[in-house]
């Protein structure tokens, strides 16, 4: 267990590395992923691990960090684990780190961040060993060691022949291995007579390990492709076995098809020369000290829908930690908007995890579970709500008995929530009302936001009636305001506003490595995100549907529009939305002609379904390619 995990970006390694060998010398132990992380792991998996094992979280803020998907990554998941953090700012100022990244200021607040003096990072080394034992953060006194090496193994090397430098560092790996005691095969020790590849594959199924050395040479070879891919399926066959532990001989770029599904979701080591050596001994022995966790099939979830708490798939946005702030605080409303699968009901899964750890009770109530007989009036609307929250706090109550047929179905309910919930708990309260949608457009549905309302100026009016123990989370795509015309008993203006956006090109380059790389290249990326827009549900449903095929971005952008094609539920059902409302649709005609004569309210309701984008009536556009695509063939 490592007591300091650090977060960064590699570009900062120099200083990362100054900054661990300090704190190891001052008694602590550390992680980071550069030098920790060994060849054959997953990165979020390793990264996620070490997060919960940790006790303070060591974030390097720099230019090159502000903007880095896996750092947020980490820094969402150390909050939500409860983790104390360590800012240390390096070539930004504390001003540039509040504007360009408020989100984890928030996070970090009760933090005071630091920052690297020109002397180096050694001078700051005092202050944060300080900081540390002020928070309870103390030094376990187990200086790192390296663990005694495992002997004899069986490891096969894995090469192109006449290839340079790949030959010469064959060569010195073979060395370096016997004096371990390993036993070292490559395809040069087959004797004489033999059949060669029956040999080479015996070999390979009975090894403990499989090195590969992949260089511009060999990144393309057919036969490593096969040797690699018999590894792969012996591992399959074997627990785990052999493990792969790839080595990049001076070489970052693409792999061939074949070898690129087996090898891109591991972690490699890199060797630039033979400066590099004794680097790359360490790492490779390292990693025959501590095997590499078989690599598991990737659990894909249907897109669409919450994603389970434990998914490697969640992308972590800005939002993330916004929420976690508002949840922290115990805000009295939040209200989290987003058009259709945006990720809002997996946002909230997540925040109300996070208050579940911080001791807080939680209810989800999803609006989409009630029946029209729930909804017929605000009297059965609340009564159905009331069994909804008292079956999950286990409540004793019947709400027969608490309605006064003399008091408004308002007045019934809040009676209920004030001493039926919030004067039985002894915690906060984080209740989370999903698709609110569904009141917008009910007789009563004013009346019910009027009271929600009601809930944020009770903290000032009755602070007896433990009020600001609720935090109330409402869930919803319509913008309110189309309905709910008196903003004075309207709850969307006075809540902590949370909107999601769609996935940037950076994280979808990051989910696409994290669903091994069907996407093979920069170019490739670029295209699926013009596609797709960065929608967060085309975005995991077409990584699913080229990581299942293996048909490559080609063969997906011909059959994405089509209604038999992996899009097709999804795009008839927006089809069915505009049959629904005809003005809508007239709407949408007219962005695809290229007239853009819509109305302001048709422009909100567009996007609020997820069809359209843009920043007014005057620049709307269809939100991607797949959209504009498919609605031009069925309404152009």
């Amino acid at each position: 267990m490592s007591k300091i995990f650090i977060s960064y970006k590699a570009e900062d390694e120099t200083i990362v590395r100054q900054i661990a060998s300090g704190l190891e010398g001052a008694g602590y132990s550390t992680f980071f992923y550069g030098r920790r992380a060994l060849p054959g792991t997953n990165y979020l998996t390793v990264t996620r691990e070490e997060v919960d094992k940790c006790e303070a979280v060591l974030v390097l803020i720099s230019s090159r960090s502000l903007n880095s998907v896996e750092v947020t990554t980490e820094i969402v998941h150390a909050h939500q684990t409860c983790k104390c953090f360590v800012p240390i700012l390096v070539d930004v100022t504390y001003e540039e780190f509040q504007r360009r990244r408020p989100d984890w200021h928030h996070v970090m607040a009760a933090a005071v961040a630091d920052r690297i003096p020109e002397t180096g990072a050694a001078g700051i080394l005092p202050n944060i060993v300080e900081g540390l034992r002020a928070m309870q953060v103390l030094p376990d006194g187990k200086p790192l060691s390296a663990a005694p090496a495992t002997a004899n193994l069986q490891i096969v090397l894995l090469y192109k022949r006449d290839a340079h430098p790949d030959e010469e560092l064959l060569r010195f790996l073979e060395t370096e291995l016997l004096k371990l005691n390993h036993r070292v095969f490559f395809d040069q020790r087959i004797k004489t007579g033999t059949r060669w590849r029956l040999e080479i594959e015996d070999q390979i199924r009975s090894a403990d390990a499989v090195i590969p050395l992949l260089s511009s040479a060999s990144a393309h070879n057919e036969m490593l492709e096969w040797e690699v891919g018999v590894a792969h399926e012996a591992a399959q066959e074997r627990a785990g076995k052999p493990y792969l532990i790839p080595v990049r001989v001076n070489y970052e770029g693409p792999l061939s098809q074949a070898l690129a599904y087996i090898l891109d979701s591991l972690q490699y080591s890199l060797w630039h020369g033979t400066f590099d050596n004794e680097k790359l001994l360490g790492e490779v022995t390292s990693s025959l000290i501590t095997p590499p966790k078989p690599k598991r099939a990737a659990k894909f979830h249907p897109a669409g829908g919450g994603m389970p708490l434990e998914t490697e798939l969640y992308v972590v946005r800005p939002t993330d930690l916004q929420f976690a702030e508002a949840i922290d605080r115990g805000d009295s409303i939040v209200l989290i908007k987003g058009s259709r699968q945006m990720g809002k009901t997996s946002l909230v899964a997540r925040g109300l995890q996070q208050a579940r750890t911080k001791g807080s009770k939680v209810v989800f109530s999803d609006l989409q579970t009630l029946t029209e007989a729930d909804l017929k009036t605000a009297d059965s609307f609340y009564q159905a709500l009331v069994a909804l929250i008292s079956d999950e706090l286990e409540l004793e109550c019947e709400p027969a008995k608490i309605w006064r047929p003399g008091r408004t179905a308002n007045m019934n309910f809040e009676r209920f929530l004030k001493n039926e919930v919030l004067a039985k708990l002894s915690k906060p309260l984080v209740w989370a009302m999903d698709e609110a949608d569904r009141l917008f457009d009910r007789d009563y549905g004013t009346e019910v936001c009027s009271l929600f309302r009601t809930f944020f100026n009770k903290r000032a009016t009755d602070p007896g009636g433990k009020w600001d123990q609720l935090t109330l989370v409402i869930v919803y795509a319509t913008e309110a305001y189309l309905f709910i015309k008196d903003p004075n008993q309207s709850p969307f203006n006075v809540g902590t506003r949370i909107s999601l956006a769609d996935f940037t090109l950076e994280q979808v380059t990051d989910l696409n490595r994290r669903y091994d790389q069907p996407l093979r290249s920069a170019d490739e990326i670029k295209r699926f995100y013009s596609l797709v827009g960065g929608n967060p549900y085309l975005v995991q449903r077409g990584l699913q549907e080229l990581k299942a095929s293996n048909s490559g971005i080609a063969h997906l952008e011909g059959v994405a529009a089509r209604d038999d094609g992996p899009f097709g539920d999804h795009l008839r059902r927006i089809l069915v939305i505009l049959s629904q409302k005809t003005q809508l649709e007239g709407a949408v005609r007219s962005v695809l002609n290229g007239q853009n004569l819509i109305s302001n309210e048709d422009f909100v309701r567009l996007r609020s379904h997820g069809l359209m984008a843009g920043d007014s009536a005057q620049d709307v556009h269809p939100r991607c390619q797949l959209y504009a695509t498919y609605l031009k063939t069925h309404l152009g």
